[in-house]
């Protein structure tokens, strides 16, 4: 009987402790309008012989619905021997840059 009484009183405080949670998620603020989202991101991918995968990374790093105009993409080629460069080069997006060495 004490088990069980220790059981059911920590599934109480853990169905407790969820609800909290749960109410707290609801409660915060969108990512929109606060300072954050005015902050500029540069993202740095280094590559090497890349070609395979380089253009869905940049896909998907293009669908980010983080604003274009605060953040950029650093591509650092780290003398690939294959078409990493040529790749990364035909990439239509304006914050994409770049670098080899």
């Amino acid at each position: 009987m004490f088990w069980l009484s220790i059981t059911v009183l920590f599934l109480v405080v853990y169905a407790i402790l969820i609800f909290y949670y749960r109410k707290a998620w609801k409660n915060l603020n969108d990512y929109e309008g606060t300072e954050a989202a005015n902050r500029f991101i540069s993202v740095i991918v280094p590559v090497r012989n890349e070609e395979k995968t380089i253009s869905a990374l940049l896909k998907a790093l293009a669908k980010q619905t983080y604003r274009r105009e605060r953040f950029e993409i650093i591509v650092v080629d780290d003398y690939s021997t294959d078409a990493t460069s040529n790749i990364v080069k035909a990439f239509p997006m304006p914050n994409l840059v770049l670098i080899r060495p």
